[in-house]
């Protein structure tokens, strides 16, 4: 198992990405966050997920999509099937 995939299983990534706990310290953690600094000047987003990934929930993803959307932000989601290595099936 790489390292990566070792610190997400055992939620341990984002204290390693930020070098603060983020559980404990959630207006420190607020600069960081993408949907604080979302107006509907946002540029288009395209969303590409994979229905078999696992580490990024789908409806996460459908929810970030919904969020783009309320903030007025033109978005598309495309969802795809993970096939081996690197290989997507566009559904």
């Amino acid at each position: 198992m790489d390292l990566w995939r070792f610190l997400v299983k055992n939620r341990l990534a984002l204290p390693e990405i930020f070098g603060f706990d983020v559980s404990k310290d959630k207006d420190r953690l607020k600069k960081f966050m993408l949907t604080e600094r979302i107006t509907g000047d946002y540029p288009p987003t395209l969303l590409v997920h994979a229905r078999n990934e696992h580490l990024v929930p789908l409806p996460q993803v459908e929810k970030f999509h919904a969020f783009l959307e309320n903030k007025g932000v033109h978005s598309e989601l495309y969802l795809t099937v993970f096939v081996s290595g690197r290989s997507f099936i566009m559904l």
